[in-house]
């Protein structure tokens, strides 16, 4: 799907996109259902988990929010309980908002739905699978709620932690300067935008040399019904750094590779991106 994403578009889409909550209240038309069904069939990630997402018509299975307005469809979907369970479920649905900002619609992550279980039936959610979160999706409205506004100022939705507050060099002791991060400037600069429950942003990068390696910062009530929100929310930043890589020609994987580096007990080593030409 990397192929979708030229890296002015994809740079494009993450920037633009903004969580709506405030939908016109149409139905979205036959072929941009289609085209939104297709790539979720295909929607994939690099982890080797599988995630089934579906687009679900909101009347048709009686879904709803507190939180969205006009809303007609959502997606959701399911994963099994394996490693990179959460991580993977982010980046494929991630890629999916993408897909759809680039289509001109809009989108928001919620991590609560009403009458949870009519949704439950419409993905036939097993015992030993997740349903961590859903994305309403559909046409924006011409203006935005007050409620909306007010959330996004709660948050500061638009603002962004500092390069070097969340990337490092070699070690945490060092904070990676824009200069000094190589072929990884534009990849890092994409997951920065990345989207995140209550924009609490909890990624941290080391790099070094052509490793970087990914770490939760973790936060507190960011757990729901066994589901790490935050590991979701590193799933969405993965999903943007590595969808960047592509666009840039650059070519590498995600493997687990612990580097020994000293970090906080609030922080998690997850996993480590190898530029092609070190691995091995």
């Amino acid at each position: 799907r990397s192929t979708l994403f030229p890296y002015t578009t994809l740079f494009r889409s993450a920037r633009l996109r903004k969580s709506v909550r405030n939908y016109d209240g149409k139905r979205l038309p036959d072929e941009i259902v289609r085209k939104l069904r297709s790539f979720l069939k295909d929607a994939d990630n690099p982890f080797g988990v599988n995630v089934d997402l579906r687009y679900l018509d909101a009347g048709e299975f009686n879904l709803s929010s507190p939180f969205v307005t006009g809303e007609k469809a959502y997606v959701a979907g399911t994963v099994h309980t394996v490693p990179f369970a959460e991580i993977a479920f982010g980046y494929t649905m991630e890629s999916f908002v993408l897909y759809a900002q680039r289509l001109g619609l809009g989108t928001v992550w919620l991590g609560y739905i009403t009458k949870r279980e009519s949704l439950e039936k419409a993905l036939h959610k097993g015992e030993n699978q997740l349903l961590p979160c859903v994305v309403a999706v559909g046409g924006k409205a011409d203006r935005r709620s007050v409620r909306e506004i007010l959330i996004r100022k709660k948050v500061k939705a638009d603002s962004r932690l500092d390069f070097e507050d969340i990337f490092f060099a070699s070690d945490f002791s060092s904070p990676l300067k824009e200069n000094r991060a190589g072929d990884f400037l534009i990849p890092l600069k994409m997951l920065r935008l990345a989207p995140s429950a209550a924009n609490r942003q909890p990624w941290r990068v080391v790099v070094n040399g052509g490793y970087a390696h990914f770490y939760e910062k973790k936060g507190k009530k960011f757990d729901r019904a066994g589901v790490d929100l935050q590991k979701i929310d590193l799933g969405i930043a993965m999903c943007h750094f590595d969808l960047a890589v592509k666009a840039c020609g650059m070519s590498g994987e995600f493997i687990v590779k612990v580097p020994g580096i000293a970090h906080e007990s609030d922080t998690e080593y997850l996993i480590s991106y190898a530029a092609e030409k070190l691995k091995g």
